[in-house]
């Protein structure tokens, strides 16, 4: 329900299901942290779920849909966030012109 709201507030929620011995996860999960607290700082919710997989599980869900990553890369992640992000950032329209 608190994600309900945040989502209608115009936040993007990523959660990101992880575990220490799976190959990837740790380096996703640095890179889901260096964007929630850069790029989409005050945008993006970052929800670390610790569990039994073999390689990062990520959902991403705001007012433009959902979408579930499952053994992905950075670009995959990143597509999503400026596919689904209310407000993009900037880099989003950069990628675009790459």
């Amino acid at each position: 329900q608190q994600e309900t709201a945040l989502v209608q507030q115009g936040r993007t929620i990523v959660v990101l299901k992880w575990n220490s011995n799976c190959p990837g996860c740790l380096e996703m999960k640095d890179f889901l942290e260096n964007l929630a607290s850069s790029d989409y700082k005050n945008q993006l919710l970052l929800e670390e779920v610790e569990g039994d997989v073999n390689a990062p599980s990520i959902v991403v869900t705001s007012l433009n849909g959902q979408r579930n990553l499952d053994n992905t890369t950075k670009d995959d992640v990143t597509n999503a966030l400026c596919d689904l992000s209310y407000e993009p950032p900037a880099s989003c329209a950069l990628r675009k012109l790459q």
